[in-house]
């Protein structure tokens, strides 16, 4: 049996939020993924061949993409943006060098010396940041999920593919052998033919409900909220907690299901198409608190692929029912039903 192998492809004025709504790119981003590569590849980089990156964004995430690139030669590292003082202040504290920090991301856009950024903020920023990054010449690398819309995805297909930039969005389970392995086996055969594909990504949590307050000293919250309703400053609202308001982002749907569903396409075979529908059914929290959905269950069916179900019930996790076996994929392990499924030996091609 042939292999079907797995690849994986002048100076700013001060800037404030009524400015970022008036501009053309929050009037743009009112499922595609484009081909990926080394970042900076293109570019008149320094003379020593060091891509020069830049971090827009740099919460929990963000460091730790900062950490993954310190260990990589090629790249230097030069400046950050942040809307959160303390975030900038980490960032220093981790390079531990005399670096650039800006509050706003336009000014490491207008730096020549800077080949490529690295945008780690909420959701609801990704397509301000992807666009107007690929409007200024630079390469891009931005977490998942790649929008908060399908229509800001369009828009960034558009802006990245107008500009000629390289871009890659932040899908790592591709990267990793177990979810590698579970592809190419479904993709080759050895469950025979596929009837459904389960992905198991847990409900997001109630709460939310902490009175309004004045921010923490340091946080622009009004650059924070971008083209997102103004609303008063909530420790709830803000940060890793963003996850759970649809204003910023799309709960356990878009941070979880962002990766697992993705493997599910990569095996379905449809990972540049798509689903042809999608229904379902969902619980959400009261009002007054986090808004996305606390258990759900989604339906999405292909032209000429099996149907992928996403559910917040089940471990963690990626499972392939096909007619000669099951297969469970996670970040902690692989197991199928026979057994010896994952145990097979791919035939060179």
């Amino acid at each position: 049996m042939k292999r079907i192998a797995c690849q994986t492809k002048g100076k700013p004025t001060p800037w404030s939020r009524r400015d970022f709504l008036k501009s053309s790119t929050a009037t743009a981003i009112a499922p595609m993924i484009v081909s990926s590569a080394t970042l900076g590849l293109g570019k008149a980089t320094a003379a020593n061949d060091r891509v020069a990156l830049a971090w827009i964004g740099y919460g929990g995430q963000g460091s730790y993409l900062r950490h993954l690139f310190s260990e990589r030669p090629g790249s230097e590292v030069l400046a950050v943006a942040d809307v959160d003082a303390n975030h900038r202040m980490e960032f220093l504290k981790d390079t531990g060098k005399d670096l650039s920090t800006y509050n706003d991301y336009r000014k490491i856009l207008d730096r020549k010396d800077i080949d490529a950024v690295v945008i780690a903020t909420p959701d609801h920023w990704h397509a301000a940041h992807i666009i107007d990054s690929a409007q200024a010449g630079k390469d891009v690398y931005c977490e998942k999920p790649l929008t908060l819309t399908i229509d800001e995805g369009k828009e960034c297909v558009r802006a990245i593919r107008n500009q000629k930039t390289v871009f890659q969005t932040g899908s790592m389970q591709r990267s990793d052998e177990r979810f590698r392995r579970a592809c190419e086996l479904v993709r080759n055969g050895y469950l025979g033919d596929i009837v459904k594909i389960e992905t198991y990504i847990g409900g997001a949590p109630t709460g939310g409900m902490e009175p309004d307050t004045d921010p923490d000293p340091g946080l622009d919250w009004e650059l924070w909220l971008g083209q997102a309703p103004l609303v008063p400053y909530r420790v709830s609202r803000c940060h890793k907690e963003f996850r759970w308001w649809y204003a910023y982002s799309g709960g356990k749907m878009t941070d979880w299901g962002a990766h697992h569903n993705d493997i599910a396409q990569w095996a379905n075979g449809t990972e540049r198409s798509g689903p042809v529908s999608i229904e379902g059914e969902a619980t959400f929290p009261p009002p007054g608190g986090y808004n996305t959905a606390t258990s759900f269950k989604v339906r999405m069916e292909y032209e000429n692929a099996a149907p992928v179900i996403c559910m917040s019930d089940g471990p963690n996790g990626v499972k392939f029912f096909g007619t000669e076996g099951e297969l469970f994929v996670s970040r902690s392990e692989i197991k199928s039903d026979p057994p010896e499924i994952i145990d097979t030996e791919f035939k060179p091609t």
